[in-house]
């Protein structure tokens, strides 16, 4: 929430009259922009606690990833138009997650875009609560 929060109040007049003239995502691209990396750095941490937490018989499921991918990758490199896969979980799930996220945030700028004034409010109370 501080993330969003500081890149909502250190908004230029600029970028607010940018959001306003330009596409259907124009505030979720601009959040994007301006708060990606610190998600990034924010999430990636907690990914890691999880996908290195023993699910079964002192086994991670980040340990398996690196098993499975390791040995397909030793064969990828033999097999015309086999592709190495990324090894780094942690990584592609902090991506995913925060595509998700901003999935949400089109979601709920398009909501606002459609009845501006039925739902600024409500979101205004969330973000500024």
């Amino acid at each position: 929430k501080p993330i969003f929060v500081n890149a909502i109040t250190s908004m230029s007049i600029q970028d607010a009259f940018g959001i306003l003239n330009s596409g259907d995502t124009a505030a979720t691209n601009y959040l994007r922009k301006k708060t990606y990396q610190q998600l990034y750095s924010q999430f990636k941490p907690e990914v890691g606690k999880t996908l290195n937490q023993p699910i079964y018989q002192g086994i991670s499921t980040q340990k398996s990833w690196n098993e499975l991918t390791g040995a397909y990758n030793q064969v990828a490199q033999f097999v015309p138009g086999w592709n190495a896969i990324n090894s780094d979980l942690e990584d592609y799930v902090t991506q995913k997650a925060l595509s998700a996220l901003f999935e949400e945030v089109k979601k709920e700028e398009a909501k606002i875009r459609k009845d501006p004034a039925a739902r600024i409010d409500a979101i205004l109370k969330r973000v500024f609560g």
